[in-house]
Order: structure tokens, then C-alpha cells, then sequence
């Protein structure tokens, strides 16, 4: 019994470490899938806070979308629509499609565990 439970207190680091995204795949996933951060396009961060120099920026969360094969740092807000735009530190926005959002969760060493199907979750972030 002791070992059990040194061995849940071991793994509590770790569940603390996990954070809710919301992932854009370049492929179809299935909930409980692992997938590799390089074979997202974007992830969204709800519950980071946008640390660009944007106006508005302590309003919006943290993103990292990819932009002609590189990771950029770029900030979101509620979505409008059917989209989420993004925006980067010089300004530049695109839109990602709320149908293409997958929930997930991080994982160890740069993955993500899929929680649900494409759409299936509204992203349920408050209104600006």
C-alpha cells in the first residue's frame, strides 16, 4: 500500500503539469490519440495570457501557430463566429477555422493527448 501510494505522489508533478489547449492537426485524430507537437499547426492556450506587445493584449490568450514551417508566438481572443483569429507582435493575423479545433491536453516530451473530436468543444472562453 505504501508503494501504491509513493507511486500516485510521484505522478502528481506530472497531472499538475498537464494543460488544456486546443490543437489545430495537420491530419484526423481520435480522442485518446498522442500526437506530436510538430504535426500541429496551432495550438491555443486558454489559460495563458498573451505576453506580446499588443493593444488589448492582457484581454487575449496565448497561441503558437505555425507560419511557413515556424512556430510563432501570437495571440488570441473569444471566437467570432466560425473562426479564432490570431494575431502576431507585427500585426499580421489569420483566421483558424473553429471546425479544425481539436480539446487536448499537454503531455511528455512535446506531445499532446487528444480529449475530444474536431468542433466538439464550443471553446468556451468569456467575451471581451
Amino acid at each position: 500500500m505504501k508503494i501504491v501510494a509513493v507511486a500516485l505522489l510521484a505522478l502528481l508533478p506530472m497531472l499538475a503539469q498537464a494543460e488544456q489547449v486546443f490543437i489545430q492537426p495537420s491530419a484526423p485524430v481520435q480522442a485518446g490519440q498522442m500526437v506530436d507537437a510538430d504535426t500541429v499547426r496551432a495550438v491555443l492556450y486558454p489559460g495563458r495570457s498573451c505576453s506580446l506587445p499588443l493593444p488589448d493584449a492582457s484581454r487575449m490568450h496565448h497561441a503558437m501557430v505555425s507560419t511557413s514551417g515556424l512556430r510563432e508566438a501570437r495571440c488570441w481572443a473569444s471566437p467570432l463566429g466560425d473562426s479564432i483569429t490570431t494575431i502576431s507582435a507585427s500585426g499580421n493575423q489569420s483566421s483558424l477555422p473553429r471546425s479544425e479545433l481539436v480539446p487536448a491536453r499537454t503531455a511528455s516530451g512535446l506531445r499532446f493527448e487528444v480529449l475530444g473530436a474536431p468542433g466538439q468543444s464550443p471553446l468556451d472562453t468569456p467575451s471581451l
